[in-house]
């Protein structure tokens, strides 16, 4: 997608603010992670709206009803829906211009009468595609002025005559035509008998120039005579003079091939705009049609190249019965053993993708755009999907673009393509829209520390864990924390809550900063379980601004952190008997605070455990692991709604 794609992106979305995003040009495939709820379903809505032609859409879930319609036979194929109505369009319109009709009822009904028409051209008066487009209203209206339509007839099958008759008296001398006769018989008696040197133009002739003049003057009058009975007889109301007025009036007119072509295909002249218009429907319908069908061709020739791919997927994967080109569709048809309705949803995914995949390398488009195609995928079809895509970006020179609320599609994609892929970040900030490139060192620097989070995470993977690893590496290579956030101290809570389990020294103290019982600080970190408080407690909804991937990560799991801790102080401050001297799980402690529970009203069992899937408050100090990857894919919008819905439950 370029720069102009995002622009309309932005015109189409009203509810979100692109104006930020900066896109660079490029061919090179990508894959858009966004957490859920930040917008990448309406991006890719707008997208279809738009209807770029250099781009095409897929998205599993709404192909999917579609797709489970093709029974046991599925098809690789262009789509030809709109051949059919082009076909239609095209038809009504040629039938209304009726061609044919008009030039049979000017006698025009042969190739060898067209050729005598139009010399030089031979195409047939049925044929709609040689004739229409030929049409132009401006050239019928300006021979209109010159020519009568009652004359059409007649002027379109003499008109060789009628130009022979006007070269004739232009040859002696352009002479006023009444004259003609007179001046060429004044002429020839002031000629010599044996004189061969025109008096005119000084030529010498092959014969006498008394025997041309009388020649030229024998064919003028015997043209002039046979084409005045000729034009009489098809014109019984003139008289014998209007006749011969009209006639030389005929002379003149000179039309040009498109001119008469022109005027032959109208009625009348009252007719010129609307069969203007059918003709632009005729030739317009014509046109995407015959593109259309350039398309068609072009698109089964580029299907061959495909066939293995689509055999190892789905002989290797789903023991089809048959994959073969058919030509006479211009399609690649894959016969399954059983209908796809009967195959599991990861399966069912993994063979659209495919199907999708290919259908867009066989057409002309630049660009696929793909909506999570690892949704509703097992891990072991999420591999097989993403090997599809890698494929596609590292052997054709096309570019994909997935968008994607599963980090793991961008860990498979580095692990088995390193540097096939651009990786690209978007966050929602209230309306405003931020698109962070993942930074080029990021996979390297993550995989510094494995032994962070206690092999938590894979190297070269994507996730809250290698997030933090890197900020880890940056602020060491940086020398501060202060580049990796406004304040400090957030990288530094939410390292030491990950790695609090393998302190050497006094690990209760530190695990105590992530609990509140009672205020405690940390003697060796300086962190304090007031500080977490103090953070939510004064929390605002623009706290999470930063446009940094990373940065904002860390602020979060911070959060996210901080808010746990809030949580259990308020629980202990409204349930001042609960038993402070040992820290209990979340469940317990829940259990516990709600059979004496004094605090506002809407504080509820029900509610308090909803929380839980989002704090995984336990005892042991591992636990808190598991937060960070929820809080790094829930976006900024919907983390600041929790937390200040959490406060707004406990009366805050």
């Amino acid at each position: 997608m370029d720069r102009l794609t995002i622009k309309e992106i932005d015109d189409a979305i009203v509810h979100l603010d692109f104006s930020s995003v900066s896109c660079k040009d490029s061919s090179r495939s990508v894959i858009v992670w966004a957490p859920n709820g930040t917008g990448k379903s309406s991006i890719v809505r707008a997208l279809r709206e738009i209807g770029s032609r250099s781009i095409q859409i897929a998205d599993c879930e709404e192909n999917k009803l579609e797709f489970v319609k093709m029974n046991k036979k599925l098809s690789i194929a262009l789509n030809l829906n709109r051949l059919a109505d082009l076909e239609n369009d095209k038809n009504v319109a040629a039938s209304s211009i009726n061609a044919k009709k008009r030039l049979k009822d000017l006698g025009i009904t042969s190739k060898a009468i067209v050729s005598q028409v139009f010399p030089g051209q031979a195409w047939s008066p049925s044929a709609n595609e040689d004739i229409i487009p030929k049409f132009r209203k401006d050239a019928a209206i300006a021979l209109s002025e010159r020519l009568s339509v009652k004359d059409l007839r007649f002027y379109a099958h003499h008109r060789k005559e009628l130009i022979e008759i006007r070269s004739l008296k232009d040859a002696a001398g352009q002479l006023k035509d009444r004259f003609i006769s007179d001046a060429i018989d004044l002429l020839s008696k002031g000629v010599a008998e044996d004189d061969r040197i025109c008096p005119i133009c000084h030529a010498r002739l092959e014969t006498t120039l008394k025997e041309v003049l009388r020649q030229r003057k024998n064919e003028l009058s015997k043209m002039e005579s046979g084409l005045l009975v000729e034009y009489g007889r098809q014109r019984p109301d003139l008289s014998a003079d209007q006749v011969a007025t009209q006639l030389e009036e005929m002379t003149m007119v000179g039309a040009t091939d498109e001119e008469l072509v022109s005027l032959c295909l109208l009625e009348s002249i009252q007719d010129a705009d609307k069969t203007d218009e059918y003709v632009r429907v005729y030739c317009k319908a014509n046109e995407e049609i015959n593109r259309l069908r350039r398309e068609a061709d072009d698109y089964y020739a580029n299907l061959r190249d495909s066939v293995e791919s689509v055999e190892r997927v789905f002989k290797g994967v789903f023991s089809a019965e048959s994959v073969e080109l058919n030509e006479d569709e211009k399609s690649l048809e894959i016969v399954l053993p059983r209908p796809v309705n009967e195959y599991s949803s990861g399966e069912i995914n993994l063979m659209l993708t495919t199907v999708r995949i290919h259908a867009f390398l066989a057409s002309d488009k630049s660009t696929l755009v793909f909506d999570d195609p690892l949704s509703s995928l097992d891990k072991a079809n999420q591999y097989n999907t993403m090997f599809q895509f890698v494929r596609a970006a590292r052997e054709r020179e096309r570019q994909l673009v997935i968008f994607t609320h599963n980090m793991d599609c961008i860990s498979i994609a580095n692990n088995q393509a390193p540097g096939s892929f651009d990786y690209f970040v978007m966050e929602r900030l209230g309306k405003k829209m931020v698109i962070n490139s993942i930074p080029i060192d990021f996979f390297s620097k993550s995989a510094v520390d494995s032994a962070f989070l206690d092999g938590a995470y894979a190297d070269g993977s994507l996730c809250a864990g290698s997030i933090v690893t890197y900020a880890k590496a940056r602020i060491k290579e940086q020398g501060s924390a202060e580049q990796i956030t406004d304040e400090g101290y957030v990288i530094d809570y939410v390292v030491n809550s990950a790695e609090r389990e393998s302190r050497e020294s006094d690990a209760h103290s530190l695990h105590e900063v992530y609990h509140y019982r009672f205020s405690h600080t940390d003697l060796d970190t300086g962190l304090s379980n007031d500080t977490l408080v103090k953070d939510i407690d004064e929390f605002e909804y623009l706290f999470l601004d930063q446009e940094d991937f990373i940065t904002r990560s860390v602020q979060k799991i911070y959060l996210l952190t901080a808010l746990r801790v809030w949580i259990e102080k308020e629980i202990y401050r409204y349930c001042p008997e609960l038993d402070k001297s040992n820290p209990l799980p979340i469940g317990r402690l829940i259990r516990e605070a709600m059979k004496q529970w004094k605090g506002p009203k809407t504080v509820t069992r029900e509610y308090l455990n909803s929380l839980k899937v989002m704090l995984n408050h336990n005892a042991h100090y591992g636990a808190q692991a598991a937060p960070f990857d929820y809080a790094v894919n829930l976006s900024s919008d919907e983390l600041c709604r929790k937390i200040l819905e959490v406060k707004a439950v406990f009366g805050q």
